[in-house]
């Protein structure tokens, strides 16, 4: 895991206003119009976002600190894995809300701070995956 960007995502989300940039788990990175389409190639997020677009933990990472990895053609969710240095398992956990035990497959019930407050635990605890139960 890079300790310095997930403190790094930390710190934006905490500062990032709601006004142009809202957070919501069940997209990577969406327009505020009706028909907009959802990116999730980096190279295509805008670099100002309109008012009331729309990004998940892994959008805001790709907006955030896309630009200043200069790639030219990497999905959304793969930079983000590898900007906060998780694995596959590592990553499909916290992006996909499986921290939040109320979840039930809802994303977008999750909000910017209970993300905050995994990354946090991250940060103390290590990365977590989902446990397999076998039967």
């Amino acid at each position: 895991m890079h300790r310095e960007n997930v403190q790094r995502t930390i710190d934006y989300l905490r500062e990032a206003p709601d006004e142009n940039l809202v957070f919501n788990m069940r997209y990577f990175f969406i327009g505020p119009e009706d028909d907009a389409m959802e990116i999730v190639n980096v190279s295509k997020i805008p670099a100002e976002p309109e008012c009331n677009t729309i990004a998940c933990i892994a959008g805001h990472i790709a907006f955030k600190f896309g630009r200043e990895a200069s790639i030219e053609n990497q999905h959304v969710e793969s930079f983000a894995q590898e900007f906060l240095g998780l694995d596959y398992e590592q990553a499909r956990y916290l992006f996909m809300g499986q921290f939040n035990p109320s979840n039930r497959g809802g994303m977008e019930g999750i909000s910017r701070s209970e993300a905050i407050a995994e990354l946090e635990r991250m940060l103390v605890e290590g990365p977590r995956k989902k446990e397999r139960h076998i039967a």
